[in-house]
């Protein structure tokens, strides 16, 4: 997992501009606050399955089929 740095800001400053400041912004996999990071030089180690398989679970976890557990209320 990464953090979208650049979806963030650039939600942070779209909402500046429109009158909107302030608030909360959570990250996410469906906004592009979150992301999956990329395998780089790994990309020929990982099985394609496996690169199949995340790419299924990512996109559950985007349309609420699958709510990951954690600790942080959101």
């Amino acid at each position: 997992m990464e953090k979208g740095l650049s979806a963030s800001v650039k939600t942070a400053v779209l909402n500046a501009a429109g009158g909107h400041s302030g608030g909360t912004y959570v990250g996410t996999l469906a906004n592009g606050g979150a992301v999956l990071g990329p395998f780089h030089d790994w990309q020929s180690k990982v099985p394609a399955s496996l690169q199949s398989e995340l790419k299924t679970l990512e996109q559950q976890i985007i349309s609420g089929q699958l709510v990951p557990a954690t600790k942080s209320p959101v």
